[in-house]
């Protein structure tokens, strides 16, 4: 019975499918298609939103340009470059695809008519433009682009506007088509999201990031892909998908370290989500003309762009219901913030945090992220104290040694006793080479013994790499620390290399991939390099098997291999982050000296519990007289 269902039911599908088909076909021979779909050009012109005046309210200036109805260049008002002249930050610009072709932000690459087959460049159209109006608090600029048809009768018009408002990092804009024609128009757009974003570290620092929620839980997860990965595409181009298909499009971003766009397509009221746009797609651009890459470092001017494509809208005729569509977009342009996205109950809604990346670590968002978040917090409450984030992060390293000082110590202890032990424990080896659970039995009873454990000695530093890795990612990548400086002549930016000699770009072969390029002699790392080998040479080692001449020879080789290792990896780094691991290499080296000489005093007292008397005595011991703390 269940089969004959079955089959009942595929029949029935089958056969919707046919009429569905065959009444499409119909509909498309009822109307004729227009062919030779021209664009009405006009001037060449632009206009400017919001201003690069602080006291203004606006949070950027916006150039737009009506050659493609787009982006020109957008500025901050309230962040600067990191140069000996610092100027106003430019966040996006046009950039240039593979092939040499200028795009440029929140254009429309391209307009389809499906039924002609005939796409049409917006983006080389110069669209008309109104004057911009505006009232106290916001801004607004519109652009109209005509389609006509060969007799020259109006077809189709869209409607492009604009609109900043004061105290916000967010561009709102909407797209609207309008059919003038008599005739069922089945059309659909590209839209380019934002691109042209610059690099803020030495190293690749752009990536794309896709948000996406599942319906039945409003749970959020967002994907990544860095810039490395959409330059090994074949056409440099890479889809922003999720690998959980329940998982639905919510928005898109490209970021670099401190900055993002976010490109988010807002649902028709009361709709949960959008249901214009299912995906969005991620390629390669440079942010030089190709004829000037040649004189520049090309990986400082390789960036990522975004691509959205509508889905097919189905127009009425003229002055029927259904003869217009409109598609609202946000773009949030700004700092990745914490704070500021849960300011906004949308932006924390949306999960806007996710653009916010502690890549420097790796790290999944699950532990580490929370950590990282609460120790920016605590740093920004500690600036209204000490308006300096270069103490704060030496203050906040020496006292989270001083919370985790016992761990360390129990740690260091262990280890300690395990590298006495390792003349006993290699006997026990020896003797019962042949019988492993023996050999375990009696090392259990050997660690027990003497309080100690192999264990001891690992957990420990597993259970602070959590909070130091937290630690590093916090400073890593807090916008706070861009431009903030240390000391007034050496630290200058700790979001940068404290740079105190520059010179011209210079890029070492084999190396310059894991240090990049070198333009300046850096000392916090070199100072750096010598911490990490002083910490070495006072690190004890744990037991093990006894060391050949040649394991001799490698452990003297890796003392100096690591703290060059350390070098190469950090040189570029920024300084805030060297200082971190600078601040925490020194007190651990100043830990573990104290740590020594306790071990060390304690070993000497325990040696002098049981003193040795002359044969009068009968040959017992008697207890040492103890020594005043202080001698008069």
């Amino acid at each position: 019975m269940k089969t004959y269902k079955t089959i009942a039911f595929i029949t029935l599908l089958i056969t919707s499918f046919t009429f569905a088909q065959q009444n499409a076909s119909i509909k498309a021979e009822q109307r004729p298609v227009f062919t030779e779909l021209e664009a009405v050009n006009n001037s060449p012109a632009t206009a400017t939103l919001g201003s690069l005046d602080k006291n203004s309210g606006y949070k950027f200036q916006i150039e737009f340009t009506n050659t493609g109805a787009a982006i020109e260049k957008a500025t901050f008002s309230t962040f600067t470059t990191r140069d000996k002249n610092p100027k106003p930050l430019t966040i996006i610009q046009p950039a240039f695809a593979a092939n040499g072709q200028k795009i440029s932000p929140l254009s429309n690459s391209s307009l389809l008519f499906v039924d002609a087959g005939q796409r049409l460049p917006l983006d080389k159209l110069n669209w008309k433009m109104s004057p911009v109006t505006s009232d106290a608090n916001s801004q607004s600029v519109k652009f109209e682009a005509l389609i006509k048809a060969a007799d020259s009768s109006e077809v189709l018009k869209l409607i492009k506007t604009f609109t900043v408002r004061r105290d916000s990092y967010q561009v709102d804009f909407n797209i609207t088509l309008v059919n003038l024609s008599n005739q069922l128009l089945l059309t659909n757009y590209d839209l380019i999201g934002p691109l042209g974003l610059n690099h803020e570290d030495i190293r690749p620092d752009i990536r794309a990031v896709g948000a996406f929620i599942d319906p039945a839980n409003q749970r959020i997860e967002s994907t990544k892909i860095d810039l490395v990965t959409v330059q090994k595409a074949a056409d440099f181009t890479n889809a922003i998908t999720h690998k959980k298909p329940q998982f639905k499009f919510l928005w898109s971003a490209v970021s670099n370290k401190y900055f993002t766009g976010i490109l988010r397509p807002v649902p028709a009221t009361g709709a949960e989500l959008p249901a214009f746009v299912s995906a969005a797609q991620t390629f390669a651009v440079d942010t030089a003309a190709p004829a000037n890459i040649a004189s520049k470092d090309p990986l400082s001017t390789t960036s990522l762009a975004l691509r959205y494509r509508v889905i097919p809208t189905s127009l009425e005729s003229a002055g029927k219901p259904g003869s217009s569509q409109s598609n609202s977009f946000q773009l949030y342009l700004g700092p990745k913030d914490k704070d500021i996205f849960e300011a906004s109950p949308l932006y924390t809604q949306l999960g806007y945090y996710h653009a916010i990346d502690f890549n420097a670590c790796f790290c999944a968002f699950g532990l580490i992220d929370p950590l990282s978040f609460a120790i920016l917090a605590l740093m920004k409450w500690a600036f209204a104290f000490i308006p300096n984030y270069g103490l704060i992060i030496i203050i906040l390293v020496l006292l989270v040694r001083l919370a985790l000082h016992p761990i360390t110590k129990s740690s260091q202890v262990s280890m300690m006793k395990m590298s006495k032990l390792g003349p006993m424990a290699e006997e026990i080896r020896k003797k019962y080479a042949d019988n492993k659970q023996e050999m375990n039995r009696r090392m259990m009873e050997l660690y027990r013994e003497h309080g100690t454990s192999p264990i001891l000695g690992c957990l420990p530093m597993l259970l602070q790499m959590p909070i130091w890795i937290a630690l590093y990612s916090a400073i890593y990548a807090g916008i706070e620390l861009r431009n903030a400086e240390f000391l007034p002549v050496w630290i200058t930016d700790l979001s940068g290399p404290d740079a105190i000699y520059r010179f011209a770009i210079v890029n070492i072969p084999l190396l310059g991939t894991m240090i990049g390029p070198i333009s300046s002699i850096n000392l916090l790392p070199i100072l750096l390099a010598i911490a990490f080998y002083l910490q070495q040479k006072l690190t004890p080692m744990s037991a093990g098997q006894p060391m050949s001449d040649a394991m001799k020879q490698q452990q003297k080789m890796m003392l100096v291999m690591m703290p060059v290792m350390m070098l190469l990896v950090l040189y570029n780094a920024p300084s805030g982050l060297n200082l971190y691991i600078m601040a925490s290499t020194f007190g651990g080296i100043i830990e573990q000296y104290v740590i020594r000489k306790h071990i060390r005093e304690r070993d000497e007292a325990q040696a002098q519990v049981l003193v040795p008397t002359t044969s009068k005595a009968g040959g017992k011991a008697k207890k040492p007289r103890s020594k005043p703390f202080f001698k008069s």
